[in-house]
């Protein structure tokens, strides 16, 4: 029974669900749509959270069905919730169709199919789901217009594409917002089949999106999701995420977006990153494959490698994960015509990559008299040689002839400076040397030297979309980071 009286009293007010009346929710859903016959998932099994929490009669007024005799309370209890897939909860919007007694069926009917087989909804599932429907409803939609402040307005870019020109700020809430919204405006009419499961996949890009941005982008760099280029490259992320149902496009993608909101100053990083998100959906994974293994051998070297077993848990780790791609001509072609690389005529030889990279590794020892007869100053050698002085030999302890120089500039003699350059090229071992060794000591070399030697990777060049998609791939393979800075300028 309504208590009209504390309803006259009250201002109508959004208040938060309790983990009592989620945890309910959850648990008579069966993890699924309330919607007869939809088949969504409410929770992924990796956790994500597809469910949206909606209110039969609405809980401010202009939503739908909103009963002013309510109690905010009322209107926050288990009774007027229902859980819907994205999809669904928009679908329901037609009040005309869908009533307060068509809904109220509709979770009659859903939830008592799942008394007695309850859904085991998890206390971290409870939390975020309130945190999830808490932010959410901080923005709203007016009409076919996203209102953020005081308000906003829209643009046409690119012909076709519609873009949002926010005039207050923006916070995290607020993105899920406008990616729908410029999915809607962006994307071609399809049928309704097709329409739902691109609805479906770009809500997982959304969360996937908020989940990574909300550890990673401050308050101020939310703010630039008003700027007309950033959201041109949300309308490219939501075009590829959209035709795809894959999770390993999504993380990529959230990873595009927010890379491109943290470099907004320089021309030439927004340029490579905007075409590289346009990019991303028309590769394959064997493409990304030979980009992130191109990218981690001939554009990057690792600087933590002191011993052998350094140098195999770099191949290991680093480069086994790529390795295994296809060996077809047709991605080598296909890589070109997307403008991510070039199959040169010149060769680069895996050996020559190598000892470059990691000289230390395929250095002979020299005679301790050499190196005295140097009249080097004291505290410099020993910082340039290891010295075994029971034999009477010493290496150099610098990883790369380039090492060296950097150490050695301006602390000695021209002369000298040279001298030292060209001993520790003279001190490298030759190149069949080399490959003996790397096929020895090491777990993959042999396979890394042979699947190099017999494919166009010898031929390939990088341009720098070529570049950040590899780096892009490499961090979602390996987990590591890598400042894009460095090759990107």
């Amino acid at each position: 029974m309504v208590n009209t009286q504390s309803a006259a009293k009250q201002v109508p007010k959004r208040i938060s669900i309790s983990e009592a009346t989620v945890k309910r929710l959850f648990s008579l859903s069966g993890n699924l749509c309330a919607f007869p016959e939809c088949n969504q998932r409410l929770v992924t099994e990796d956790g994500t959270i597809l469910a949206e929490i909606c209110h039969i009669e609405a809980a401010m007024p202009g939503g739908e069905r909103f009963n002013e005799n309510q109690t905010n309370e009322e209107r926050a209890s288990f009774d007027n919730l229902i859980l819907l897939c994205p999809i669904h909860h928009t679908t329901t919007d037609n009040v005309t169709k869908y009533t307060v007694e068509v809904l109220k069926q509709m979770k009659k009917n859903h939830e008592e199919k799942y008394l007695t087989n309850q859904y085991n909804v998890t206390d971290d599932i409870i939390k975020k789901a309130i945190s999830l429907y808490d932010s959410d409803n901080v923005s709203i939609i007016n009409g076919n217009q996203f209102h953020t402040g005081q308000g906003s307005q829209t643009n046409t870019v690119s012909g076709s594409q519609t873009i949002y020109i926010m005039n207050q700020g923006l916070n995290l809430a607020d993105t899920k917002i406008l990616f729908q919204d410029l999915f809607e405006k962006n994307f071609p009419q399809l049928q309704d089949k097709a329409k739902e499961e691109a609805m479906r996949n770009r809500d997982k890009l959304i969360q996937t999106f908020y989940d990574q941005a909300k550890d990673e982008l401050s308050l101020e760099d939310i703010q630039k999701l008003s700027d007309p280029d950033v959201q041109y490259n949300l309308i490219c992320a939501l075009k590829s995420a959209s035709r795809k149902d894959s999770q390993e496009l999504r993380d990529m993608l959230s990873s595009l977006i927010i890379t491109r909101i943290k470099h907004d100053t320089i021309d030439i990083k927004r340029i490579v990153l905007n075409e590289a998100t346009s990019t991303l959906g028309i590769l394959t994974t064997n493409q990304l494959k030979i980009l992130a293994l191109s990218f981690r051998l001939k554009y990057s070297r690792y600087f933590r490698v002191r011993s052998w077993d350094d140098i195999n848990e770099l191949l290991n780790k680093h480069v086994k994960p790529f390795l295994d791609f296809n060996t077809q001509s047709i991605d080598f072609a296909h890589l070109e015509y997307t403008s991510c690389a070039k199959v040169d005529v010149l060769t680069w030889d895996i050996i020559e990559i190598l000892k470059n990279q990691y000289s230390f590794f395929f250095l002979n020892e020299i005679e301790s008299t050499v190196v005295e007869a140097m009249n080097i100053p004291n505290e410099l050698k020993y910082t340039i040689f290891f010295f075994d002085i029971p034999n009477n030999k010493c290496i150099f302890s610098l990883l790369t002839v380039h090492d060296l120089d950097a150490v050695i500039k301006n602390k000695v003699t021209p002369e000298m400076h040279n001298n030292l350059l060209q001993l520790y090229q003279k001190c490298l071992k030759n190149n069949d040397e080399i490959e003996k060794i790397m096929r020895n000591k090491t777990d993959i070399g042999g396979e890394l030297i042979d699947k190099w030697r017999s494919t166009s990777l010898k031929n390939l060049s990088l341009t720098s979309v070529g570049i950040a998609l590899g780096i892009i791939y490499y961090e979602h393979i390996c987990s590591e980071k890598v400042n894009l800075d460095i090759w990107i300028h």
